[in-house]
């Protein structure tokens, strides 16, 4: 049974749960209700619908749940659209699972958990899948005191949250170039007005989202990214195709781009450099890693792939678990971040962590990150503030971009004093692990969230 199937086997339980509980404990007897035996009849019912290890399975998550809420600690409420797979999505699972000082409540507006959420909730978390119904938040903040909530990126109903006197912190993980209608931009300076402090990832992302949405920046807190290297300690096993693309790789210089196939990662400029590239340097191999979002740029860029014979040097890669990952890591010789704009891309952090070399547009905090350690080359163009949107939207599709020699010969800096990157590389991991350990990010987080109590 895959995940998505469990999930729908889960949220049948749920529902057989709440209805039966609720049918049992209706029999009034005062002895019945002093012992709750209802309980006892609630899940026997239970037995005859569902097998006994999935029954059992799920009583053992409300018995960590129980144990993980007992303490007496602040409640803290973290409100997202969806916790499937995604940047922001492992960001707020990483400060969840991190936690020390208060005890996290996790709100999905939507009425799926997601490959996060699901996860979460395995681990004993309150997961509440909202599905839209402002009812069932009143419901469930009226038995539960929450005095705070982080909204990330979501602004659903941020007006009248804070009518129910509970502060909201929103945290800004990036440009939010794609918000271009102004009816839509108008909508979100209105419910923005409802939130007590912003956090942002990095400086840039801070200072486009405060003139873009009218936010004094005295308003706009900074906070770091963490890195979980836990994440890459699994017990996942690496698929056997996988370990034959890697085995095959023999003495090949691999260069390696890890994210979501969607136009602002700006592959093309990617692809279009590499073509350059292997006129020197037949030995070079790219790989485009991550999940296949946009269909029909995924096809483009497939097309383009075609169009500049290199089908044999060019490998898109759909998913990995993050054992397969981190193998990749390991073995990539350089990791090159093409993308028109980030906020604090994590696969910086990852590709420091592995102690890659790396190439990077000047993008969210990437100067920050890795000027000391790899090579910044300029964007395509002038500054997000004076782009227009429509020259964002087309510049991925296009060939030749202002910025395309800078890659090449960063690339080919990287091949012929690989020693000399690689030195560098290894400094990086341990900036890593002083300054963006998932713990110490996840404290000062909390730290800030608690302040604003």
């Amino acid at each position: 049974m895959n995940r998505e199937e469990l999930e729908k086997r889960v949220l049948l339980y749920e529902e057989e749960y709440k209805r039966n509980l609720y049918f049992f404990s209706q029999n009034k007897n005062p002895l019945y209700q002093f012992l709750r035996i209802y309980y006892f009849a609630l899940y026997m019912e239970l037995f005859k619908n569902f097998d006994l290890s999935f029954v059992i399975k799920e009583l053992l998550i409300k018995v960590r749940r129980k144990i993980r809420y007992i303490k007496k600690k602040p409640h803290v409420g973290y409100m997202i659209n969806t916790l499937d797979k995604g940047g922001v999505e492992q960001v707020v699972y990483n400060i969840v699972t991190n936690s020390k000082d208060s005890l996290p409540y996790i709100f999905i507006i939507g009425g799926k958990y997601g490959q996060y959420g699901f996860e979460l909730r395995a681990k004993g978390y309150y997961v509440y899948l909202l599905n839209e119904n402002f009812t069932y938040f009143e419901e469930i903040v009226e038995k539960v005191p929450i005095p705070l909530i982080n909204s990330h990126y979501c602004i659903w109903n941020l007006d009248k949250i804070s009518g129910l006197g509970i502060k909201i912190v929103y945290t800004i993980h990036s440009m939010y170039r794609w918000i271009v209608e102004e009816k839509d931009i108008n909508n979100r300076k209105e419910m923005y007005k409802y939130v007590t402090t912003f956090f942002s990832v990095s400086g840039k992302v801070r200072d486009y989202f405060s003139i873009k949405f009218g936010i004094e920046k005295e308003r706009i807190i900074l906070v770091k990214n963490g890195f979980n290297s836990k994440e890459y300690n699994v017990k996942s096993p690496i698929a056997s195709d996988m370990k034959d693309k890697l085995f095959v790789l023999e003495d090949k210089f691999l260069f390696i781009n890890v994210g979501s196939i969607v136009p602002v990662k700006n592959h093309l400029l990617l692809l279009d450099s590499f073509k350059e590239h292997i006129l020197d340097n037949q030995n070079s191999e790219l790989w485009f890693i991550g999940a296949q979002s946009e269909r029909n740029y995924y096809k483009f860029l497939r097309q383009k792939v075609k169009k500049l014979d290199l089908t044999n040097k060019v490998k898109f890669i759909k998913h990995l678990n993050k054992k397969e990952l981190g193998a990749v890591y390991r073995r990539a010789n350089c990791f090159i971040l093409s993308s028109v704009y980030e906020g604090s891309p994590n696969v910086l952090l990852e590709s420091m962590f592995f102690q890659i070399p790396i190439i990077s547009t000047d993008v969210g905090n990437a100067k920050e990150l890795i000027s000391e350690y790899g090579i910044i080359i300029p964007n395509s163009y002038n500054g997000l503030q004076t782009i227009k949107d429509v020259e964002i939207e087309v510049l991925p599709y296009k060939m030749n971009q202002d910025n395309k020699e800078n890659l090449v010969i960063a690339m080919s800096m990287i091949v012929l004093d690989y020693d000399y990157w690689k030195k560098k590389a290894v400094k990086g991991k341990e900036i890593i692990n002083k300054k963006y350990s998932v713990k110490d990010v996840v404290q000062e987080y909390e730290d800030n969230l608690l302040r604003i109590f």
